[in-house]
């Protein structure tokens, strides 16, 4: 064979289109991946946090190469929901709204933020969602949204890698965030903001799928067969 002579191609194999009612289910099986690891997460399991950014890839991540869930299914981009405090460039803290801090007898923890956060909810378009600047260090790094669940999901939820982001190494392993607690043995930094981060946008995404799927639904015909569109009937209750 000449030195560049360019390998025979494999022949494609056969392909068929996936009915969209298949596609709507796989869609509703991604959400309950994302309901059924959020609450394990609350329940103690952390580790969830990998199999979240995992899911929140197969629900919007967007490229040429890559279709997500929501375009299969017909959804839009509008509308989705931001509880992020916009960052303040004259702070020179750090900032992380998307998580708030408990302390207890058995020390302090860090916690995500949900809907007690002081900023009133904001509806972003999917992509202004993702870009939003939602966390900045030490450094003056800035995180947004889907950085930080791309780094999770493709560095440690789909395999391990040899090599992560530096400003994430920093994050979760030299506290560039800079809390400390007090303990028995001393000072110690307050642990595992990347995942509660990643356990409120989680929820974020999730409350604004839902919704959006409610409406999809909603302005169909009534499963009952009513001849009404289900918001006017079973979907009611």
């Amino acid at each position: 064979m000449a030195k560049h002579q360019k390998r025979a191609q494999k022949p494609r194999k056969p392909m068929i289109p996936v009915p969209k009612t298949e596609l709507e289910k796989e869609f509703e099986v991604q959400i309950n991946f994302l309901r059924k690891s959020i609450t394990e997460f609350d329940a103690g399991d952390y580790s969830e946090f990998r199999r979240l950014a995992s899911t929140l890839r197969v629900l919007l991540h967007r490229t040429k190469m890559c279709v997500p869930a929501v375009d299969h299914i017909g959804l839009d981009d509008n509308d989705y929901i931001s509880y992020a405090t916009p960052l303040n460039e004259r702070n020179l803290l750090t900032e992380h709204s998307l998580a708030m801090m408990q302390m207890s007898r058995n020390g302090t923890v860090f916690l995500p933020a949900l809907d007690q956060t002081p900023t009133t909810p904001r509806r972003l378009s999917l992509d202004e969602w993702k870009e939003e600047p939602v966390l900045r260090d030490d450094k003056r790094e800035v995180f947004n949204r889907w950085e930080l669940v791309l780094i999770v999901a493709n560095k440690l939820g789909s395999h391990i890698d040899h090599e992560v982001d530096e400003k994430y190494h920093r994050l979760v392993n030299e506290n560039s965030i800079g809390w400390m607690q007090e303990g028995p043995k001393g000072e110690s930094p307050v642990l595992d903001l990347e995942k509660v981060y990643i356990r409120h946008i989680a929820w974020e995404a999730l409350i604004s799928l839902e919704a959006k799927w409610i409406k999809i639904l909603g302005n169909r015909g009534c499963t009952c067969e009513s001849g009404k569109k289900a918001r006017y009937c079973c979907m009611k209750s």
